[in-house]
Order: C-alpha cells, then structure tokens, then sequence
C-alpha cells in the first residue's frame, strides 16, 4: 500500500509559484490554516475560468503552467484547479491532497483537494474550483469536514479525457488513510518476507523530507538510498527509498527510525520493537 508523498517547497516549479504570485505576501496577515487555504482558494478561482479545456491542458498539470495558459485565455476544469490550488498549499508549507469526490453512481464526477489543518489536526476539503456554487468548504459545528469517496477503479464513468483508473495515489476510502496525519514523524510497517528477512515500509509527511535515517539493534545510524536499489548482497538485502530489511535472526529487535530534511535537520525518532522466534 502506499501512504502518500508531498512535493516539497524546494521543487523549482513550487518555487516559481510561491514567487511569481507572491504566496507569501497573499498570506501575510492570516494566522490559521484555514484561513490560508480559504485565500489561496479564492486567489487560485479568481485566476482561473471554468469551461471544457483543450485535450493538451492535460500534458501539464504543473500550477505555473496552468496557470500560464489561463492568462492567455485557456480553461480548465475542475481537476486543474484542484492542482493549482494543491500546489499552492504546498509552496506554503501546509500537505494537500487531490481527491475524487461524487455519488455511488458516479464517484468520480468531481475533482478537488483536502488540506491539513494543523491547528485541527484533521484533513478538510477545500474547493478551488472556478465556479460560484463551488466556492466551498464544509464546517459542522465550526470544525472543517473531510471527505469520504469511492476508489475511483470502482466508478463506471468513462469519458476521452479520462482514464478508467484512479488518479489519486491511494484508496481514499481507507479509514486509515483518510484519518492519517502528515508529521515528521515516520509510519513503520513490518512486512515478513522471506524466511530469513523482515521488511520495512516507511511513510512520512514532512514537506522538506529528504532521506530517512536508520538505526538497527542499537548499531550506527545509517542513510537510506535516495533511490531504490537493486543490493541484495549482505544486511543491505532490497534497500532503497522508502524500504529496508532486517535479518530475521532469532531474539529482540528494536528500529528506528527519523526523517532527514533538506536542511540537514532531522525529525523526531519513532521506533518500533519485535521478536523473531
């Protein structure tokens, strides 16, 4: 299963964004999440218009090219804007999700984004798209609501522009995903493999996420590969970005695990321990 992975505030077309549109000076004078995402909301519809784009608007879902192409006159629907808006989250620092939203008919027949609010501590919908009655997100009893939808392989709408596949990276009808919250603080899965291995999974939603470090029975720290990696000789047995593996040796084991960020700083440590019979 794969959680999820946030482009980072460094990537050079989330830097243009963040410049080229002045993010930080939109949002100089908001002081919560919501706030922010409810600006750059309305800052990403007013630049946009709604209408049936032209089939080469989907060769770029990068914000600045949509962007782009809006100040020349071209439209986009609601998947673009929701990309934009995402984007634009993410130039600031706050992870953002694109999601499908709909009814058990037609789960997919709209696009559009949870952001996570910290100062909540849950995802909420935020709904940037270029129309009047989409100018949205949703409060019950003040706290903003996220969403739950149908897998997007279990709609039966098809269409040219559209694949018979799910676009976003994961099944977000999964309690687990819907409710997980993005930190520095790493997620560690335990996969049994072969006889002799433990496998490990690792998740993580710093926005400036560069590596994971490890540590394994007390022993020296080590990098992750920035790739994965096709070793499979010695302790190092399918290492790579978002996995490594442990020899299954008999007794008490004890992982940890901490983020690396761009910045050489690095997260909090979370461990997990096991015992191999």
């Amino acid at each position: 299963m794969y959680r999820s992975c946030f482009d980072s505030p460094r990537h050079p077309k989330i830097v243009q964004l963040r410049t080229e549109h002045e993010l930080d000076e939109l949002t100089r004078h908001v002081k919560t999440d919501i706030e922010r995402a409810a600006v750059l909301k309305k800052r990403v519809a007013g630049a946009l218009k709604f209408g049936t784009p032209a089939p080469d608007v989907f060769s770029d879902w990068s914000a600045v090219a949509l962007l782009a192409r809006a100040k020349q006159g071209q439209v986009v629907w609601c998947g673009q804007a929701a990309m934009v808006f995402q984007q634009a989250c993410l130039a600031l620092g706050m992870p953002a999700r694109f999601i499908e939203l709909g009814i058990p008919q037609t789960p997919a027949c709209h696009f559009t984004t949870e952001v996570f609010l910290r100062e909540q501590g849950k995802w909420a919908v935020v709904d940037a798209t270029p129309l009047p009655e989409f100018a949205v997100y949703y409060m019950v009893d003040g706290v903003p609501q996220s969403a739950k939808t149908i897998p997007w392989e279990k709609q039966k709408h098809s269409a040219w522009y559209l694949r018979n596949e799910r676009l976003a990276a994961w099944n977000i009808s999964d309690p687990a995903l819907i409710d997980w919250k993005p930190t520095e603080r790493v997620k560690i899965v335990l996969c049994p493999g072969e006889e002799k291995w433990i496998f490990v999974q690792l998740w993580n939603g710093d926005v400036e996420f560069d590596h994971y470090r490890v540590q394994i029975d007390s022993g020296d720290w080590e990098d992750l590969p920035k790739t994965n990696t096709r070793d499979w000789s010695g302790r190092r047995h399918g290492w790579g970005l978002e996995r490594f593996s442990v020899e299954a040796k008999p007794g008490l084991h004890e992982v940890q695990v901490s983020v690396a960020r761009h910045d050489g700083s690095t997260g909090p440590q979370s461990f997990v321990r096991f015992r191999v019979k």
